[in-house]
């Protein structure tokens, strides 16, 4: 798909350097290397500490898009970012299983602490990237395409270089179908990361894609009751980082 959409797309004279670069950047950023990142982060300090630590990339965005972009941010959005940045590190703790990391203490060794807060930043840099590519009328469709090739790339190669294995030998028939699913749902995500940061700011975009914790705890109680406790610290980070949407809607 992605190959067939720059085929078709560059055929019609959309595809210039200046489109291309900033999803270019945007893959080599969040979509390789915030992932990668992430991922590593996870195996080291624990879910618990990560999930919260990755929530820095709303001030770096916010950053980015005010001095490079001209974007206006309000006193109102800076206490909104607050407010959901407070509550997604609640739920992200909680819904976090700590017993399974016991690495994820409070105290956590300032080395391990570089690698969430790298995965934080090349998302931060990512948003940027992605509203510097909207702003060329580049089509939706066609920008994810070229972050996710550049993506594929990046994660073949260093899955080769740094694990001396095919880049694809851990897919058994096990779990193939949670990869598979896992890839369908980012794929549908991003879909609509594009289309909201066409359409709106970074300043705006940004804080909301924050709540998805909240969606991680209503899937959660309905599904994964026996292995996901209802706290009173899951109950005040969701009433947060709602209350925080809410208000990025209203003040936008």
């Amino acid at each position: 798909m992605g190959s067939l959409s720059l085929v078709l797309y560059s055929r019609f004279g959309v595809i210039t350097a200046k489109s291309i670069y900033p999803f270019v950047g945007a893959g080599c950023t969040g979509f390789f290397l915030g992932f990668v990142l992430l991922f590593v982060s996870v195996e080291r300090i624990g879910a618990s500490r990560t999930l919260p630590l990755l929530r820095v990339q709303v001030p770096v965005a916010l950053i980015l898009s005010i001095f490079f972009l001209e974007e206006s941010l309000s006193p109102y959005h800076l206490f909104e970012v607050l407010v959901i940045l407070l509550g997604a590190g609640l739920v992200s703790r909680e819904v976090s299983n700590r017993e399974n990391n016991p690495k994820s203490g409070f105290f956590l060794i300032s080395p391990d602490l570089l690698i969430p807060f790298g995965a934080a930043f090349s998302w931060g840099v990512t948003w940027y990237f992605l509203r510097m590519g909207m702003k060329t009328g580049t089509p939706i469709v066609l920008g994810i395409a070229i972050s996710s090739i550049v993506a594929l790339i990046g994660f073949t190669i260093f899955r080769m270089i740094y694990e001396s294995k095919p880049p694809y030998s851990g897919l058994n028939t096990k779990n193939r179908f949670w990869y598979i699913a896992i890839s369908f749902v980012f794929a549908v995500s991003f879909v609509f990361e594009f289309l909201a940061l066409s359409i709106s700011r970074v300043v705006v975009v940004s804080p909301i894609w924050q709540v998805s914790p909240l969606f991680v705890l209503f899937l959660s109680y309905f599904f994964l009751s026996k292995l996901e406790k209802i706290t009173s610290k899951l109950t005040i980070g969701a009433l947060l980082i709602v209350s925080g949407a809410v208000m990025v809607i209203i003040f936008m």
